[in-house]
């Protein structure tokens, strides 16, 4: 087997050749793959192994013959601590640590690498992770909750570590929070801090009675966001903020417009005319008065045993999508329309609820029937829910689903027939798929730490967004072999 240099051995485990595979080591080095063209695969042990779930990434012209060596558990511990204010100066941390309940999740960002648990009152911790490299830290205060986000990245854990997190006091970010006119926002209004460069957001801090809040900050770049706690009516504002090392206070007021609110009453019938109960009904913002134009919004409620439903919601254009309960035998499909709140009251009358469509077709591969297709349908929207049957010997499949938008994924039991996704406007046109004929071939040989070849072992191979592209299992002698969709292989541009 030719040797293969595998790009992303980003939980320790290395591409290597005959010659050294009898040694696993992590390399200090180890970076991960960011190019958009890279393949992700997602390694399953069996579940009678002391191994957990693992992720490398390999490029497209990298696919054939790779090895892939698992790493060993490692387990992770530590105490969460951090500082509370002096009693006399905010800014100011006291002379004793604290213990700190808060929430703990170590992960390589994108991959299936991850454990989270809730340090004990007194802080401490323990998580079980594949040894590796690249793995990012966070942590956020449950109690005391009024500490920073914490967040450490590219952190090598190759072995049994003691890892101590110490969230420290932070820098308070304070203001008032209020309508433009000095009134009140929502019931249930708070804010949060969001990092720029991760995404991870911190604990929520709700608004006093008189809009004030205080949160507290290590430096960097973060969206400060004002939002409602469940059930509330106040749509999310995000304001950016930067906190610097030489910040000893940060004042924020959030004045981010006028949150008038409309009462949008309706009910749900089907085509009989019929109440439809426990139906979510979902709202959306499209356009919301006198707020930015980066506002979002999403609440919803469900219908009554009468079909009825209410809820307050801030002045402005709105998506309102209603959908079914899932059910076994569910017989209706979900639907969407527009609805402007402009005034205090609005009524949308009823909505009513369609039949689902049959999806009745053929599934070939060129003049040949396909037998034995796991054809899956998945809604564009709403709620995503999926429908499967498998084609007949005769090839056909039938399906009754929503008759919405729907997304199709078809696989065989056979390795070498790629997975065949489209997309589908209208379930009752489909008579017939064509399955692909030609795609992309990954093989390799997967290995234990200590060397030896791993059989049966699930492997799923998705691309950059995380789209799945194909599965399989190692065979006795740990090797794989799976044809995807056609991946475009390149070459890496190596500067030269």
């Amino acid at each position: 087997m030719k040797r293969q240099t595998l790009l992303a051995a980003f939980l320790g485990a290395t591409a290597c050749s005959e010659a050294d595979k009898s040694t696993f080591n992590v390399p200090e080095d180890a970076a991960l793959v960011e190019s958009p063209r890279a393949i992700r695969l997602d390694v399953y042990p069996p579940g009678n192994l002391d191994l957990l779930p693992q992720s490398f990434t390999v490029l497209p012209s990298d696919l054939e013959d790779v090895f892939l060596a698992l790493a060993s558990t490692v387990v992770i511990e530590g105490t969460v601590t951090g500082q509370l204010p002096s009693p006399i100066d905010i800014t100011i941390p006291s002379d004793d640590s604290t213990s700190v309940e808060a929430r703990v999740t170590i992960e390589v960002p994108d991959t299936v690498m991850r454990a989270t648990t809730t340090s004990a009152p007194d802080g401490t911790y323990s998580l079980a992770l594949p040894a590796g490299v690249g793995y990012r830290t966070v942590a956020a205060a449950l109690d005391p909750i009024d500490l920073p986000l914490f967040i450490e990245e590219f952190v090598p854990l190759t072995e049994d570590t003691i890892f101590d997190i110490e969230m420290g006091l932070g820098i308070p970010v304070s203001g008032t929070a209020t309508q433009t006119d000095g009134e009140p926002l929502p019931s249930g209004a708070r804010v949060h801090l969001v990092d720029e460069a991760t995404g991870e957001a911190g604990p929520a801090s709700a608004l006093t009675s008189a809009g004030d809040y205080l949160l507290r900050a290590l430096p960097g770049d973060y969206t400060l966001v004002l939002d409602g706690a469940s059930g509330s009516s106040m749509p999310t504002v995000p304001f950016p903020l930067s906190v610097d090392e030489e910040d000893f206070f940060i004042r924020q007021d959030l004045t981010p417009g006028t949150v008038p609110l409309g009462s949008v009453s309706g009910s749900v019938v089907d085509a009989d005319g019929r109440p439809v109960d426990d139906a979510e009904v979902r709202f959306s913002a499209v356009s919301l008065v006198d707020l930015p134009a980066e506002t979002t919004a999403e609440v919803s409620t469900d219908t009554d045993r009468n079909g009825l439903f209410t809820r307050q919601l801030a002045r402005g254009t709105w998506a309102l999508e209603v959908i079914p309960a899932y059910e076994p035998n569910a017989t209706l499909s979900p639907t969407t329309l527009t609805i402007d709140v402009a005034s205090a009251s609005v009524e949308t009358g009823p909505v009513t609820l369609g039949p689902r469509a049959n999806l009745d077709a053929r599934v070939m591969i060129g003049s040949q029937a396909a037998r034995n297709i796991v054809v899956t349908a998945e809604e564009q929207g709403f709620n995503g829910y999926t429908y499967t049957a498998t084609s007949d010997k005769d090839g056909w499949v039938s399906l009754e689903v929503p008759n919405v938008p729907l997304d199709l994924t078809l696989q065989s039991p056979d390795a070498d027939q790629p997975i065949t996704r489209l997309e589908v406007a209208s379930p009752a046109d489909v008579t017939r798929i064509d399955l692909d004929d030609e795609g992309s071939l990954v093989t390799g040989l997967l290995l234990d730490p200590e060397g030896s070849p791993l059989p049966y072992a699930l492997v799923e191979i998705r691309d950059a967004e995380g789209a799945l592209l194909g599965t399989t299992l190692t065979d006795d002698n740990g090797e794989l072999r799976v044809t995807v969709a056609l991946i475009e292989a390149f070459e890496l541009d190596t500067g030269d």
